[in-house]
């Protein structure tokens, strides 16, 4: 714990060398590349490997220190487990709701490391004060059996489908939420809640005095049953993932998703969160060491089922699909392990989970509800799953929309003025606009609208890789060949590292309407990202940041722009339109002397009509200032 706490305070000292080396990285690679992605992965988990490997080794010194006699291990390691687990959902919940918005993230963590410390701190002292109830030398060392090979595969093979199932059961709820931070922690709390419920569950199965391995066996198929309901439960609870909250206020929101969360995840959370601590049980006899090479095994399969669930499952299976990929496992698993148990009721008990895993794959298939919910009026264009989210093209009479994880709207046709005046005014007001830098894509109508100006080169980062084909499948008519014009360049890349890396200096550069609350967005509001931007710019250079002013509160408001005024020492409010339910502001800063000169609007607008321009800047619509 001690060294938990330490290592945690080199890591939060440490995050700026880690964007160093990350800028690097992308230097050498460029964006996309393999190697680079490799390298990006170890640079971003290595300066956490120290704080997370100490953690890693708390509960199974704990139990080396209360369960000193091997056969009571089978008994305590359950309960260690819950315990443990019962902090671990106290954690998430205090993390995403309590903490950070009373004392802020730096106090929070503060607290967590103090936690730590306090823990250790504890744990010297308990060591201190208690004697020992048998003298070291008095026992003579036994043999390690420790925990045969099935045991560990069993342990890696509970962790790989339970972290699957986890990040599945996230991405599921990615497509009602409103994806904030906030309701990642009531699922995620959840989840943990249900793994604690399992630690219980195995508890009392420790204790029943059945057969370790038919108990074993029923709690693997159940879990394949619960695992393959999901998709189920979740498109019943949802109305067909019509979303979930309505019109209830924060607080009932909230309640809406934690009772939705736990009604999906709980039972197959359960059934799959017992199947470590019952390993304990079955390891009795064994020395407490024997738990921290569980936990081992079992932390080795939950790495491959985040990053199998979330690179590779999704993407080449969609999201209700790989439900069943997990529940098959599971069913296979509990027929290997009946079979095992040896005579005829062992390989009769085999063909129940056999038999579930060929109804399953056969007549109960998830891959048949639909991903995307869609209004009487609407109609389905397209839609591609992956790890990044469900991307969606949708049809509404003569609007086109494309959507992100079913929620979300990213733009639509019948918004391209609103979108096309979100890049012109920007650079109606640079005297000479020629390197633009857009953070964000949406429909494309937003960037290609740069083209109708004296640009020279046009760079849109887009971190949801599909998206990019949306644009260009749902809006090619209106983007003017955004994606064929050889001064455009898009990327799928996230705006902040490629804007940390690129030694390139931009005359203009527009931020999208990202959402305030959601997960990872917050960021993009930050005083660091805003300087950083500032330093990307050319002499004279523009910054329009756009703000959905609908989305947000006054104090997020007067956040966001504190934040603007402490990286720049010049900085204007703009009005995108004159929408009374929609809103949309931008905050401009730039790097020259004196005000924007807004008489450069109007001046402009008279050249291009004067000129014959076919697409004017702006049109008829005007802007405010």
């Amino acid at each position: 714990e001690l060294a938990t706490a330490a290592a945690a305070a080199v890591f939060l000292l440490s995050r700026g060398a880690i964007g160093a080396v990350d800028a690097a990285v992308f230097r050498t690679f460029g964006p996309a590349h393999p190697l680079g992605e490799v390298a990006r992965l170890l640079a971003g988990s290595v300066p956490i490997l120290p704080a997370a490997f100490c953690m890693g080794g708390t509960l199974p010194a704990i139990a080396g220190a209360f369960a000193r006699d091997a056969r009571a291990l089978g008994r305590s390691g359950p309960i260690l487990y819950l315990v443990n687990t019962v902090g671990a959902v106290l954690g998430a919940l205090a993390a995403g709701f309590a903490l950070p918005s009373r004392i802020g993230y730096a106090a929070t963590y503060g607290v967590a490391l103090a936690i730590s410390a306090a823990a250790g701190g504890a744990a010297c002292l308990l060591d201190a004060v208690r004697p020992a109830a048998v003298p070291a030398a008095a026992v003579p060392p036994a043999p390690d059996p420790g925990p045969g090979r099935a045991l560990l595969a069993l342990a890696f093979l509970s962790g790989a489908l339970t972290l699957a199932l986890e990040v599945l059961a996230t991405r599921a709820f990615a497509q009602v939420l409103q994806n904030s931070a906030h309701t990642y922690a009531v699922v995620l709390a959840a989840f943990l809640a249900s793994l604690a419920a399992g630690a219980g569950l195995a508890a009392l199965l420790a204790r029943s005095g059945r057969a370790p391995r038919a108990v074993l066996a029923a709690v693997l198929t159940t879990s394949g049953i619960a695992a393959a309901a999901c998709p189920f439960v979740f498109h019943w609870r949802t109305g067909g993932l019509a979303g979930l909250g309505g019109d209830l206020d924060w607080t009932g929101y909230l309640l809406a998703v934690a009772g939705s969360a736990c009604l999906v995840v709980f039972p197959a959370g359960v059934l799959g969160g017992s199947v470590l601590p019952y390993l304990f049980r079955l390891s009795a006899g064994a020395p407490p060491e024997s738990v921290g090479r569980l936990g081992a095994a079992n932390s080795a399969g939950a790495i491959a089922g985040s990053v199998a669930g979330g690179f590779f499952l999704l993407d080449a299976a969609g999201l209700w699909a790989s439900f069943r990929w997990v529940a098959t496992i599971y069913l296979l698993a509990g027929a290997l392990v009946a079979f095992r148990a040896g005579g005829r009721r062992g390989a009769l008990a085999a063909l129940v989970p056999v038999a579930l895993a060929a109804i399953l794959s056969t007549w109960f298939d998830p891959g048949r509800l639909p991903v995307v919910h869609l209004e009487p009026d609407e109609e389905l264009l397209w839609v591609h799953e992956s790890g990044a989210g469900v991307v969606a093209l949708v049809r509404d009479g003569e609007n086109v929309r494309v959507k992100l994880d079913g929620r979300y709207t990213l733009g639509d046709l019948a918004s391209r003025p609103h979108e096309e005046r979100e890049a012109n005014l920007p650079l109606l007001l640079h005297p000479r606009p020629r390197r633009v830098i857009f953070l964000g894509l949406g429909t494309g109508i937003t960037p290609a609208a740069a083209l109708s100006h004296p640009v020279e080169r046009v760079v849109v980062c887009e971190l949801v890789p599909d998206v990019i084909e949306a644009s260009r499948r749902g809006f090619a008519p209106w983007i003017r060949g955004l994606h064929e014009d050889r001064r455009a360049t898009i990327l799928a890349e996230d705006a902040r590292r490629y804007l940390a890396a690129t030694g390139e200096a931009f005359d203009v550069v527009i931020g999208d309407l990202f959402v305030p609350w959601g997960a990872g967005t917050g960021s993009l509001y930050s005083v660091e990202h805003f300087r950083l931007v500032r330093e990307r710019l050319a002499t004279g250079g523009l910054f329009f940041q756009w703000l959905p002013l609908y989305q947000m509160s006054r104090e997020e408001f007067e956040a966001i722009a504190r934040a603007f005024l402490e990286a720049f020492g010049q900085v204007e409010l703009w009005r995108g339109d004159f929408l009374g339910q929609y809103p949309i502001l931008a905050l401009a800063g730039h790097r020259g002397p004196g005000p924007l000169d807004s008489g450069s609007v109007a001046r402009r607008l008279d050249e291009a009509r004067a000129a014959g321009m076919r697409h004017a800047p702006l049109g008829d619509a005007g802007a405010g200032s």
